[in-house]
């Protein structure tokens, strides 16, 4: 048993680490494109390219998404059937692939997107995203083997040519369109190299597309897909309120702060993911996995939401320029339901492992409709602060929705009282940030990195002043680093 735990702690640390050293360059990467281009572009050719991306991602991303957990799940639980699972994939893909751009050539018509210079970059762009969706499969394959470094080293690789794709478009003024093709390069490229790394480490054999199944599949999809169209929809909701209500300079404030509080999420999207497969699986003991990852993501939500709330501003000014400074407040605000959404995504893998995809499109549903309510009602008044208020008093509705489901309908529960301790440790260390940071001095990073730094040092010291760790958790994490994390 003992045995047997210790692999479980060394599997669940390996895919944390290997996972988060891939959003970190997924975060490197996404922070560096978005600085090239807002300095790039002006303030309402940015607005335009957010938008393209938003609705062009959003309609991938249903059934991407849902084809990725339904493989992760299956094949973790039956790995002697990822051939069989695999060409089912294959063949559902296709369906939802034309449905999607079917989806994308109506939706431009109604956004009126009907420049040539426009309709060539979203066609390339959208035809290039659902090859990188058919790709997606197999690196679907890769996570339910628990081979995250595979995905890791294709992220790394595909993440760096659509860098430099963008780097050379704007140093050499290339306009517009290149930035779309130099992001549908990256997507080609990622779709052969996974396929590549499968044949390789996985199956040499053809594994042919079959249809046999895919009504079932695509049935199964669609429910994930619809809490997936919720989920993106509300965190993307405000591009299209501010381009209903508003101009394309408040599109790119609200991407702007948006785009940040977004890269603050692998924070803890990578430690559920890690824990999927093993919930999934139903080894040793789910329940106390869960109370220990919810206590662990409380406490590591709390000083992320204070850093970024007193030092957002340096972060919009250092990543967009001066330009956007209106987009401080907006970042201000979201940022304040960073706790709220990093429990939210434990809680959707939870209903997903014991196979109640339909609380968690509920729950979404609700999330959405709050935002869209509000939305409707703030946006026109007050504009870029209504939507993002609206954002965030929904993500706050989807955590009390969630936690509701994943209480009542799984075997898991979360203590009340593992939010005292945190709680405590995270006031302290915002007077310690509120002193000083809040001193109006122009921007200096060298200071702000200290300062940031000594008020996560303070936030820890009182976690352990409290004794907010139990002898058997800090025994966990003392045998967690002691791991060899990168060995089998």
């Amino acid at each position: 048993m003992l045995k047997s735990r210790s692999s479980l702690s060394s599997r669940i640390a390996k895919n944390s680490v290997v996972g988060m050293v891939e959003k970190l360059f997924e975060i490197f990467a996404g922070v560096a494109s978005i600085s090239i281009l807002a300095r790039y572009l002006n303030v309402e050719s940015f607005g335009l390219y957010t938008i393209i991306l938003t609705y062009i991602g959003l309609l991938i991303t249903l059934g991407s998404v849902g084809l990725d957990r339904i493989m992760v799940r299956n094949i973790a639980a039956n790995k002697e059937k990822l051939p069989e699972y695999l060409q089912d994939m294959k063949g559902a893909s296709i369906v939802i692939a034309g449905f999607s751009l079917i989806l994308i050539i109506i939706t431009s018509y109604l956004l009126r997107l009907d420049n040539e210079m426009t309709i060539a970059a979203v066609s390339l762009f959208a035809i290039s995203e659902l090859l990188a969706m058919y790709g997606t499969i197999y690196m679907s394959a890769f996570k339910a083997f628990e081979k995250m470094e595979y995905n890791t080293f294709i992220t790394f690789l595909v993440k760096a040519v659509g860098l430099v794709g963008l780097i050379t478009v704007a140093y050499l003024n290339l306009g517009f369109f290149a930035i779309f093709a130099a992001l549908a390069v990256s997507n080609v490229f990622k779709a052969f190299l996974t396929i590549s790394i499968f044949k390789k480490y996985f199956s040499r054999k053809h594994i042919p597309v079959a249809f046999t199944n895919s009504g079932a599949i695509i049935k199964e999809v669609l429910i994930i897909a619809v809490s997936i169209f919720f989920a993106v929809a509300s965190l993307r909701m405000g591009v299209f309120m501010l381009k209903a209500f508003g101009a394309l300079k408040d599109v790119a404030y609200f991407q702007a702060a948006n785009a940040l509080f977004i890269l603050v999420q692998p924070i803890s999207f990578v430690f559920v993911t890690a824990l999927y497969p093993v919930l999934s699986n139903r080894e040793l003991n789910p329940i106390l996995i869960f109370e220990n990852a919810a206590k662990y993501i409380f406490i590591m939500s709390l000083p992320v939401m204070a850093i970024m709330f007193f030092y957002g501003n340096e972060l919009i000014v250092l990543v967009y320029g001066s330009n956007y400074m209106a987009a401080i407040p907006a970042m201000r605000i979201l940022i304040l339901s960073v706790a709220f959404a990093f429990l939210a995504n434990l809680f959707e893998i939870c209903l997903l492992a014991k196979h109640r995809q339909n609380m968690l499109t509920i729950g979404w549903g609700i999330s959405f409709f709050v935002n869209l309510v509000l939305g409707v009602l703030l946006v026109p008044k007050y504009g870029l602060l209504g939507c993002v208020a609206a954002m965030s008093l929904s993500y706050m509705t989807l955590f009390f929705a969630l936690y509701y489901f994943t209480s009542k309908y799984t075997v898991f529960k979360i203590k009340k009282n593992i939010f005292l301790k945190p709680g405590v440790a995270f006031l302290v260390m915002v007077f310690y940030l509120c002193y000083f940071a809040a001193t109006g001095k122009p921007l200096s990073i060298k200071l702000d990195i200290l300062n940031s730094l000594a008020s996560l040092f303070l936030y820890t010291a009182v976690l352990f002043m409290l004794k907010a760790f139990s002898i058997k958790e800090v025994e966990l994490v003392k045998n967690l680093l002691a791991l060899k994390i990168f060995s089998k």
